[in-house]
């Protein structure tokens, strides 16, 4: 049986991606600048559907000139927060990889950007600089 599509199934879920190393960050500056980078090189040009294209663009302005907060956490906890929150027809929030390729271990940095009630979080390899994981929290 299929479950029923969420209330943003216009939306396509990803496939696992690998981002682009760009460097370990060494601070919450540079690791904000790198999801940047990867926002505009990576997620973005990811959209395949109409639907997500709109999102991202939605987001755009707030992640290119909007202040961002990073901090240093264990990608494991980073993982645990995405599997704790998504329900099962909420696979369309995730915007680079997948939950399964993000469970992994080792030091990540956690990117957040805020527009009213809504986030996004993006984690990014502190080892590689590359992009592992980012979605659109849900609202509640």
């Amino acid at each position: 049986m299929v479950p029923p599509p969420s209330a943003s199934s216009s939306v396509e879920a990803p496939t696992p991606q690998v981002g682009k190393p760009r460097g370990a960050p060494v601070s919450a500056a540079q690791a904000i600048g790198q999801f940047r980078a990867s926002w505009n090189e990576e997620i973005v040009p990811g959209a395949t559907s109409e639907g997500r294209r709109r999102l991202l663009s939605g987001w755009s302005e707030v992640i290119a000139g909007q202040k961002l907060d990073a901090r240093r956490v264990d990608c494991a906890e980073g993982h645990a927060r995405v599997r704790d929150t998504l329900g099962p027809n909420e696979t369309d929030l995730v915007l680079f990889s997948s939950i399964q390729a993000f469970d992994r271990s080792g030091p990540c940095w956690e990117v957040v950007a805020v527009r009213g009630f809504n986030s996004i979080l993006g984690y990014i390899d502190a080892k590689t600089g590359a992009l592992a994981f980012a979605w659109l929290v849900p609202e509640g």
